[in-house]
């Protein structure tokens, strides 16, 4: 049974003064909408309907039927030029529309440990800090944010310490806030060398992430700095899971082949090693090997729902093979030279090989029929 939610992984820095420019664009938001950080991909947000890209210091928004990429400011005589702009630089690590607007996250002044959690109405007034989290750090950055009903996930790296040094055992963590109560619970939390988490997922009770440390204790990191060979073999690449209460964590998996594959569609939780997809039945907790061979996932939602979608890195790049996950079968779609970027409700996000963006209808895309993609 698939369970609809808001998933966002946020890797690349947003602004946030262009909150008010989103809602020129997006003014009949649901619960059940969808804006993913493609990790893969940079900054670039999907949605049904459309897509937003950081480029340069400014945020651009693509509207797939009049096919024109615009500057994300909605402000009358504006030049784009400095923060004046609505769509200029800034620190927004993470978003998600809600029923009732824009809900993001960034750090506050100039601390680097200090990040607050905003929302802003759809009519862009309003707005507010609903929260202020302490000692974090790349809230989301390359590991994600997970809207849920009234509970947010995210994840965290604090790579740096007060004064501003790198650590040599950075701390990686997970943290549930509840928007209804105010309340935040950090489920797990720890300092290792070379510790990262790259991605994160919820399903059912437990909270999925992929997560990368070393065995090296500090004074071996230290030792051993300058010796990659040396710290290669002590580092470890997990899909783990902790519970929503900061209890019974595990590794289900090791040696991970992609930092930022991970999928939950159809009660199972997807990701990659180097011999294939495997997925985590996450009832029975039995880990089993869907697909051979090398692929990257692409985001794909319909309906307000995840589903999987995966493209072959060994086709050739002249023809493109990508396969659905469909009614529990995998359904190889025959593309061309262009790279899918995301399926997004009515519309697959294409890219080729001059960095054009394009796109097509997904239901032509999903079925195998000829595309028609149109050009930015």
């Amino acid at each position: 049974m698939k369970r609809k939610k808001i998933l966002v992984f946020g890797l690349m820095i947003l602004i946030v003064a262009a909150t008010v420019a989103f809602f020129c664009f997006f003014r009949h938001r649901k619960e059940s909408d969808i804006l993913w950080a493609s990790n893969w991909q940079g900054a670039r947000w999907f949605n049904e309907n459309g897509a937003f890209e950081v480029d340069g210091d400014l945020l651009y928004y693509y509207n797939p039927q009049s096919l024109k990429r615009v500057v994300a400011c909605g402000k009358a005589g504006c030049r784009h030029e400095g923060k004046g702009c609505p769509a200029y630089g800034g620190d927004m690590c993470g978003i998600t529309f809600t029923s009732t607007g824009l809900m993001y996250f960034s750090s506050i002044s100039d601390r680097m440990d200090m990040y607050g959690l905003y929302q802003i109405d759809s009519d862009g007034t309003n707005l507010r800090q609903l929260h202020r989290f302490r000692d974090v750090d790349m809230v989301g950055v390359g590991g994600g944010i997970e809207y849920d009903g009234n509970q947010i996930w995210f994840s965290y790296n604090r790579i740096v310490d007060d004064d501003g040094k790198d650590l040599v055992e950075p701390e990686s963590g997970i943290i549930g806030y509840n928007l209804e109560n105010g309340k935040e619970k950090r489920v797990f939390k720890e300092r290792k060398v070379a510790s990262h988490i790259s991605a994160l997922a919820r399903c059912g009770s437990e909270v999925y992430f992929i997560y990368r440390y070393s065995d090296m204790t500090r004074a071996e990191a230290l030792e051993h700095a300058e010796d990659q060979d040396y710290a290669d073999g002590k580092e470890h690449f997990v899909l783990a899971a902790v519970s929503e209460d900061g209890g019974d964590y595990r590794i289900i998996s090791e040696e991970i082949f992609s930092a930022t594959c991970l999928s939950v569609a159809e009660d199972a939780v997807y990701f990659c090693r180097e011999d294939g997809v495997y997925a985590c039945d996450t009832k029975t907790k039995e880990v089993s090997r869907v697909k051979k061979g090398s692929f990257e996932m692409i985001p794909a939602y319909r309906d307000g729902e995840q589903e999987l979608m995966l493209r072959d890195m060994d086709s050739a790049a002249e023809q493109k093979s990508y396969w659905h996950w469909n009614e529990g079968a995998f359904h190889k779609i025959s593309g061309g030279g262009e790279v899918c970027l995301s399926v997004n409700g009515d519309y697959a996000w294409f890219m080729d090989e001059e960095g054009t963006w394009m796109v097509a209808d997904a239901e032509d895309f999903l079925s195998g029929k000829k595309l028609t993609c149109r050009s930015f």
